[in-house]
């Protein structure tokens, strides 16, 4: 009798498990990406006027290449922005960046996606490029993701731009094991870097249990 209560005591235990909702975590995301691109181009959609298209991808439709470096692991970057004039009056030289999207993708279906705003401040032969990019979900691990990244990213024009952007920020993600993933590489890392102490101390061995007398039945 008590092993069929227990029993159904833990199958209802297993369903209560199953059906909450996953646990959201945060892990910190520092990066690094490496484009050359060409310039703007003048009104295209979805920019003004009087702001210029820049698109940022691997190969994609000629858009230069660009290659991404993170501590979850390396992607690929499409992104675009528009870029406005020189806002009057403000030194040094700052011109807006709005409207940016990005799509990072790393591999076996996991894509980051979000939006980015920021501002290209000086002038050359280096500009600095500083942005805000907001998480906003994404396909794989990444599907309902928020966060936050900012970068800074150093410009040097010339007839193909090419940007170094420095990456560091969190995201937050609530699918399943997503977290337990990105973490095993930094648990191989660390149990690499154990000292030799660490690794090379052996266990005593298990106590031997004492035999215990068997009772006999009534």
């Amino acid at each position: 009798m008590r092993g069929t209560i227990r029993a159904a005591a833990a199958g209802v235990a297993a369903m209560a498990a199953a059906a909450a909702p996953a646990v959201a975590g945060t892990i910190a995301f520092t990066g690094t990406i490496a484009n050359s691109n060409p310039g703007s181009v003048l009104g295209a959609p979805p920019c003004g006027p009087t702001e210029g298209l820049v698109r940022i991808g691997d190969g994609v439709a000629g858009v230069g290449v660009a290659d991404g470096l993170s501590n979850i692991g390396g992607f690929e970057p499409v992104m675009h922005y528009c870029i406005g004039g020189p806002l009057p009056g403000v030194v040094p030289p700052t011109r807006p960046v709005s409207q940016g999207q990005f799509a990072w993708d790393f591999g076996g279906g996991d894509v980051l996606r979000g939006t980015f705003a920021g501002s290209v401040i000086g002038g050359p032969p280096v500009l600095n490029l500083l942005a805000t990019f907001t998480v906003d979900g994404g396909e794989g691990r990444f599907r309902h993701a928020t966060g936050s990244i900012a970068a800074d990213a150093d410009v040097r024009p010339g007839p193909l731009f090419n940007l170094d952007w420095r990456l560091d920020g969190t995201i937050d993600t609530p699918a399943p094991g997503a977290l337990a993933l990105f973490g095993m590489g930094l648990a191989g890392l660390a149990a690499g870097r154990a000292g030799p102490t660490a690794r090379g101390k052996r266990m005593p061995p298990p106590c031997p249990r004492r035999a215990r007398g068997r009772r006999g039945r009534p």
